[in-house]
């Protein structure tokens, strides 16, 4: 599933970009763009072969979020801003703690 969704996001952000997207009237750097993208690609691949690290990271990266998003809760104004954060906050927590169950099947390198 994190596979999956490492995939997806690294999708929504390349796509776009390759389609011509701007932000705020301006088209995002591409130093900006690609370095996410690897990112979420080697999450996306890690995940897949069943790789410690890889989902370790994606948990950390998943933590991160929930926790700027918790944040941004309290600075919301209005209500669609509210749903939005809860709207990033419940699946993202979700992902998580399905991700956390299965980091504990994974088998954890060995040391050298």
């Amino acid at each position: 599933m994190g596979a999956i969704v490492a995939l997806a996001l690294a999708a929504a952000a390349f796509i776009p970009y390759v389609l011509g997207a701007e932000i705020r009237g301006e088209r995002p750097s591409l130093l900006g763009v690609v370095p996410y993208v690897a990112v979420m690609l080697v999450a996306a691949w890690g995940q897949w072969h069943s790789r410690y690290w890889a989902v370790l990271g994606m948990e950390a990266l998943l933590g991160i979020t929930i926790v700027m998003f918790c944040l941004f809760a309290l600075l919301a104004q209005n209500w669609l801003a509210l749903l939005l954060v809860i709207g990033i906050v419940v699946p993202a927590g979700i992902l998580f703690w399905f991700l956390a169950k299965s980091l504990s099947q994974l088998e954890m390198p060995e040391r050298r």
